[in-house]
């Protein structure tokens, strides 16, 4: 699970599976659940998020092959 919180700038998310996209400005949250290909966009002007993971990240993560992170033991 991860959900992301937009604080400032303007962008977009994609979803990949779709090519759908939905913008991002201040006050926007969008939550990934299944491992959801996804790509950020800053459109207009840098993006700053705030991201949780569950289970929480420890620094430690690789990126797998297809972008995703091995769930650490």
């Amino acid at each position: 699970m991860e959900a992301n919180y937009c604080i400032a700038g303007e962008g977009e998310v994609e979803e990949v599976a779709t090519g759908r996209t939905w913008p991002l400005v201040p006050g926007t949250m969008y939550v990934l659940d299944n491992h959801d290909a996804h790509i950020i966009r800053a459109t207009k002007s840098d993006l700053r998020l705030i991201c949780i993971f569950t289970p929480a990240l420890t620094g430690q993560e690789v990126h797998d092959a297809d972008g995703s992170y091995a769930a650490s033991a």
